[in-house]
């Protein structure tokens, strides 16, 4: 089976969507005090602990999709391959762009947690 431009573009989408924006460095509207490291953790620790559904819902529309996309894409002798092969391709893209939202607010959180201890985090 070669891979058809579709099922190549949902690929390089996927792989691109990998990230961590909690590791990225936060800025300050001013100067960071003395508590702002151990707070950071601190606000990690509880936005690690923000779990969502997304991830499963991502896979299954991602695979619904790539499925799809597979099929049309797909010469008449290998369009259940090329399905087959959509799907997975589609539901691991479905996958890793519910990780990156999730990671986005894993992050509003850790700003929000900041913000809350008196730092003046503002992205």
């Amino acid at each position: 089976m070669e891979f058809k431009p579709t099922l190549l573009a949902l690929l390089i989408l996927g792989v691109s969507a990998c990230d961590r924006p909690m590791d990225n460095a936060y800025v300050v509207d001013g100067t960071r005090n003395a508590g702002f490291s151990q707070d950071l953790a601190q606000c990690k620790r509880l936005a690690e602990g923000y779990k969502t559904e997304d991830l499963r819902t991502g896979a299954i529309a991602g695979g619904v999709i790539g499925g799809a996309a597979g099929a049309l894409d797909a010469d008449d002798g290998d369009k259940l391959e090329t399905a087959a092969a959509g799907a997975a391709i589609g539901a691991l893209v479905g996958a890793g762009s519910a990780k990156a939202e999730l990671e986005e607010k894993r992050r509003d959180v850790v700003i929000r947690c900041m913000q809350g201890r008196n730092h003046r985090v503002v992205g």
